[in-house]
């Protein structure tokens, strides 16, 4: 049973909807209805048709719950970002013929390229590293090429360019000569430099990525052990693994000492793939 604070609640909060013919478009009066020992007020309506009843909802405006709120704040902010939702929040044509329960959530026309556009002005370089460890392509690779990566590689050492500049490239774009100045790099650019030209690079006691990182060397000593290892074993399968396993470490203030070098790998990564 209800405790009697439960019943204090519900007090007044509760309509009953009771069909009697000949009431003559019906009528709303307060009710009191026995429950053990409680006496509930409630609201009682009378009607000979429920239609009216259906046309009072309906004029009813309804309130989006929170948690909806939120979780369409998420898709929109995808779309802000991306300008490709690819499957997190659709954009129809309101004329158009499918079902709206066949969709997530349903945006109005005209939304994905405006917010879309605007919302590469605040991409930074963190979010390039996700595209890359995702290997998907997400971001619209045009407007990285033309708005977000002229502004970045003049402030950062290490930025992954290569997968935007060779699709700006094949989309016959005007790249930045900036930005194809920072694409020449060669894989050497990743190594450690060698102070005297004729003194021969030393080796390392790691013949793969996966020694490295089952070897327990401190992350630091393994993201400077990496792009040392021989060609061949730079496998760009295993080093987004890698990358991706310890994504965390940008997040975290306290590894700000290393962020540069996950930043390198990172890079080394998008050369592996489309630089070479």
């Amino acid at each position: 049973m209800f405790a009697s604070q439960q019943f204090e609640l519900l007090q007044n909060r509760l309509i009953f909807i009771e069909y009697v013919p000949g009431t003559g478009g019906g009528q709303v009066d307060q009710h009191t209805m026995g429950l053990g020992h409680v006496i509930l007020p409630v609201t009682r309506v009378q009607a000979e048709s429920f239609i009216e009843i259906y046309e009072a909802l309906g004029a009813i405006e309804r309130t989006i719950p929170v948690s909806v709120l939120r979780r369409v704040k998420e898709r929109i902010y995808e779309l802000v970002r991306t300008a490709n939702p690819r499957g997190a929040l659709k954009v129809v044509d309101l004329n158009n013929d499918t079902l709206l329960q066949d969709l997530e959530v349903v945006v109005g026309v005209g939304i994905a390229n405006p917010l879309g556009q605007k919302g590469y002005d605040a991409i930074s370089r963190v979010d390039l590293v996700d595209d890359v460890l995702k290997g998907t392509g997400q971001l619209d690779q045009m407007q990285i090429v033309k708005r977000v990566l002229p502004r970045i590689v003049t402030k950062s050492t290490w930025v992954p360019v290569w997968r935007y500049v060779k699709a700006g490239i094949d989309a016959g774009i005007d790249v930045s000569a900036p930005l194809m100045k920072y694409a020449e790099k060669t894989l050497d650019d990743f190594r450690p430099r060698v102070s005297h030209a004729n003194r021969p690079r030393k080796s390392i006691p790691y013949a793969t990525i996966s020694e490295i990182s089952s070897s327990g060397e401190t992350m630091a000593k393994a993201l400077y052990l990496i792009p040392q290892l021989r060609d061949s074993a730079l496998i760009p399968e295993d080093l987004r693994a890698y990358l991706t396993r310890h994504r965390a470490i940008l997040d975290d203030p306290g590894q700000n000492g290393i962020h540069s070098q996950y930043m390198k790998l990172v890079s080394l990564l998008d050369f592996l793939e489309f630089g070479r």
